[in-house]
């Protein structure tokens, strides 16, 4: 199902997701507010120990900011400390919500529930897994969408607080971008006229193939087929999720 695959760029993988800067940091760490590199953590500790980290998850570049004394630890509660001075969070956490998450750095390795999720800032945080066709299994100011950083397709909960997300047929060029049970498609795998003013790629409905194709033919058209989005290998859990597209 080559032609259904959604556009998010994969690690091992091709694929096209601008909404992904792959330049990232790239400082050799420095002194407090100098960019960094969030995985390998290369701020000094000494005189002050510091941490790459960033401010703003979605769009920020990683710097250098003081580790405070007695850091929160991944998750309990934690505070930002506004005036650009990172957060109260140990060296591998970021708050998000009040809440200190596990960045993926190295050393750390998410627990086998999780898996490494991108932001646009670059940061990545260990996410659970989940399947997009159960509402509301990420909770508040998440939703369960298709990883950037694996190759197998796997589902994960991502923060989208401050996400305008898509609705079916709105165009996008990641999955991130789209509301929770769609995924980013090229617009040739739906009807003529389903995504927005002939864009290239859409939001288009996830479904579930036990339960066959009725409801794309609500959602996209008599056309269409709940047809799995895996090319060859499913991940485990995640046998039943399709897509609603056309049969060729």
């Amino acid at each position: 199902m080559d032609d259904f695959k959604n556009t998010d760029t994969q690690e091992g993988g091709g694929g096209v997701d601008d909404f992904r800067d792959t330049e990232f940091g790239g400082g050799s760490g420095g002194s407090n507010g100098a960019p960094c590199d969030i995985f390998n953590q290369d701020c000094p500790i000494l005189p002050v120990h510091l941490k790459c980290t960033v401010d703003d998850i979605w769009d920020d570049i990683p710097r250098c900011r003081p580790v405070t004394d007695n850091p929160d630890q991944v998750g309990v509660p934690c505070s930002e400390l506004g005036d650009n001075d990172g957060d109260s969070c140990d060296v591998d956490g970021l708050c998000l919500d009040g809440l200190c998450r596990e960045m993926h750095i190295d050393g750390v390795s998410c627990n086998h529930n999780e898996i490494s999720h991108m932001y646009t800032s670059g940061v990545r945080l260990c996410e659970e897994k989940c399947d997009p066709l159960y509402a509301g299994e990420c909770g508040s100011g998440k939703h369960c969408t298709s990883t950037d950083s694996s190759p197998d397709g796997i589902f994960s909960c991502y923060v989208t607080d401050n996400l305008n997300l898509g609705s079916f047929g709105k165009g996008c060029v990641s999955s991130h971008q789209c509301q929770e049970g769609a995924i980013c498609l090229q617009s040739n795998t739906v009807p003529n006229g389903y995504c927005d003013n002939g864009l290239t790629h859409c939001c288009v409905p996830l479904c579930d193939i036990d339960q066959g194709d009725s409801f794309c033919h609500s959602e996209t058209g008599a056309s269409t087929c709940c047809m799995t989005i895996y090319n060859n290998s499913t991940p485990p859990g995640l046998e039943h999720i399709g897509a609603c597209v056309l049969s060729f």
